[in-house]
């Protein structure tokens, strides 16, 4: 079965980012690389970042992903 991932909402306050997803379950992940690498979002820990921010869902399993976006500073 073919499904599409919805993409987080994000945003950067204070150099912070703060990200959601509107689908329980899902996880976030955050490149500031130009999405070469990724890393997992942790709201609890919000991530200080600068530059360039992408933001994509990542399924449960880790088999599929949400379309790349820029987050705007």
């Amino acid at each position: 079965m073919s499904y599409r991932l919805p993409v987080p909402g994000a945003r950067i306050i204070g150099g912070k980012l703060e990200a959601n997803i509107a689908l329980p379950g899902l996880g976030i992940e955050y490149s500031t690389d130009g999405g070469k690498q990724w890393q997992r979002y942790d709201d609890k820990a919000r991530p200080s970042v600068a530059g360039d921010v992408q933001i994509r869902a990542i399924s449960p399993d880790g088999k599929r992903f949400s379309r790349a976006e820029p987050v705007k500073a």
